[in-house]
């Protein structure tokens, strides 16, 4: 799973980042649970390269926007919940 996480990892000058899966534990689980289901390897990558932009989906529940000092993370999965 870690090869396959980051071979799909497409980078633009260090500024986007555009995989399937999530890095480990960035909106990679769903909401008020302890799990995870990002990628470990990826997340060293993305901490190391410092995207300025991360763009994945993958875990449908945990869509949604986090921002850290250097790179926003967007999980831009849908999500519908009948509501």
């Amino acid at each position: 799973m870690r090869i396959v996480c980051i071979s799909y990892t497409h980078a633009l000058h260090r500024e986007l980042e555009v995989p399937h899966c999530a890095p480990y534990g960035i909106l990679d689980g769903a909401p008020g649970t302890d799990e995870h289901e990002g990628c470990s390897a990826l997340r060293e990558v993305v901490l190391r390269v410092k995207p300025r932009l991360h763009i994945f989906g993958h875990v449908h529940t945990a869509y949604g926007i986090v921002q850290t000092r250097r790179t926003m993370f967007a999980n831009a999965s849908g999500y519908e919940d009948g509501r």
